[in-house]
This record gives structure tokens, C-alpha cells and sequence, in this order.
């Protein structure tokens, strides 16, 4: 019996930061956002770790799953209202806060590979 292999968005996520990391180094001539303005990428980047942790709490209060069982309750409060998957929201502020960080064009590639 084969085992069937399930690549899940943390799988992305991380397959993506390795992406635009590598492109900070090995393609450094598309390097174009100059300090300080690079910095703006490390609130892009704190703001969707917070949106994560954010909505990792209300799953906790909740009594959600953060696996893919069945989930227990909808949960419609805060950016729930907005979107049903804040989680990856953050997940893409984060990338893209990388990216701008990193200061390199090529890197902005990463998001499309998680998106």
C-alpha cells in the first residue's frame, strides 16, 4: 500500500523563506532596496508573526484543531470576519516583509511559491 505524501502550508511557508533567502546571496546584483527602507520588512514581517500568534490564541480559546480534523466550532470574531484563513495572511506579511528586508527583486518570487 502506497503512503500518500500531504504537503501542508507550513511546508510552503518554509520552502518559501528558503527560496528568498537563497536569492539574498546567490543573486546579490538584484539587490535594489537600499537602507533603511529595507527595515520596513521587519514590520511587515513582526506584524504577521503577531497576526499568527494572534490567531493561534482564539484557535486555543476556541477548542479549534490546527491540524485538518474536523473543527469543532466557526470561529467569526476579529479578522475572522474577514477572512477564513488569517493564519496564511500572516504567513504571506511575513514572506513579503522578508523579501523587502532582503532587499533583492528575485526574492519576491517566494510568495508566488506559497501563494
Amino acid at each position: 500500500m502506497k503512503h500518500k505524501v500531504i504537503f501542508i502550508p507550513p511546508s510552503y511557508f518554509y520552502l518559501s523563506m528558503i527560496i528568498i533567502l537563497a536569492t539574498r546571496f546567490l543573486l546579490p546584483r538584484f539587490n535594489f532596496i537600499i537602507y533603511p527602507y529595507n527595515l520596513l520588512g521587519v514590520f511587515l514581517f513582526l506584524l504577521g508573526f503577531y497576526i499568527m500568534m494572534w490567531v493561534w490564541k482564539v484557535f486555543k480559546r476556541y477548542n479549534t484543531p490546527e491540524n485538518f480534523d474536523r473543527s469543532n466550532k466557526l470561529v467569526t470574531q476579529g479578522l475572522f470576519k474577514f477572512s477564513r484563513n488569517p493564519m496564511y495572511l500572516g504567513m504571506l506579511l511575513m514572506l513579503f516583509g522578508i523579501s523587502i528586508f532582503s532587499s533583492n527583486s528575485i526574492s519576491f518570487l517566494g510568495q508566488f511559491c506559497f501563494f
